[in-house]
């Protein structure tokens, strides 16, 4: 009356094995690909590449080859203020411009979206300031590739898809070759490993936690207390 008998399914030693081991497995081949996933690339067709200006002098030479083996008409760089005392340029993405114009690249094929100092996080800012000045050509652009760092890539491909939400344009997403160290044995160096994790740890609280302000408001372009400050 008060008590009745039941009958529980629980798992053999060796399903806890099979399972333990299959769980192990999973885990080695994300370790084992995890700069390859954040260096990932998805490009779409675009007539206007957007380089990240922080870039190294190498990074940038692997973006103007891209301009030029593609179909792309301009090329936009971008990037917040350089702090080092006594500055040749006062933000990366003149630095970026000065050297790509050493490199060859046409004036007229150019154009520099410079970041403003702010709260808000370094990506997303710049990415907002490339969208308020697309949005504001004619005809609007259907489509932009952003050139990249290596592991840097799909967190910066995230963030471009945040800013440019609701706003009809396709974001595509380019990296340049890693130099420092090897995507496929990244953990053999300290280089490899710090960029990596770091990476990773960003991409995953932007994925989960960042939560960009209002498009066109305040806060977007300055930052709050719910925006991360490192992006």
């Amino acid at each position: 009356m008060f008590f009745s008998r039941r009958y529980i399914w629980i798992p053999t030693v060796w399903t806890v094995i099979i399972v333990f081991v299959i769980s192990i497995g999973l885990a080695f081949y994300t370790f084992k690909n995890a700069a390859y996933f954040l260096a990932g690339e998805s490009p779409v067709d675009s007539r206007i590449l957007v380089v990240e200006g922080w870039l190294p002098e190498e990074g940038l030479k692997q973006a103007l080859l891209e301009f030029n083996q593609g179909d792309y008409k301009l090329m936009i760089t971008t990037g917040g203020p350089i702090t080092a005392y006594k500055a040749e340029y006062s933000t990366y993405a003149e630095r970026a411009k000065a050297a790509l114009l050493e490199l060859g690249v046409k004036p007229s094929q150019l154009y520099v979206v410079p970041t403003p100092a702010s709260a808000q996080n370094r990506t997303y800012l710049s990415a907002v300031m490339v969208r308020n000045k697309l949005l504001e050509m004619e005809p609007r652009p259907h489509a932009i590739n952003v050139f990249s760092g290596n592991v840097h890539a799909r967190r910066t491909h995230l963030l471009y898809e945040l800013a440019f939400k609701e706003k009809g344009l396709d974001i595509g997403i380019l990296a340049a070759d890693a130099n420092r160290f090897d995507l496929a044995f990244w953990w053999e160096s300290s280089s490899g490993v710090k960029s990596v994790l770091t990476e990773l740890i960003g991409w995953l609280w932007v994925k989960c936690c960042f939560y960009p302000a209002e498009q066109g408001s305040h806060a977007e372009l300055w930052g709050d207390e719910r925006s991360p400050t490192n992006n």
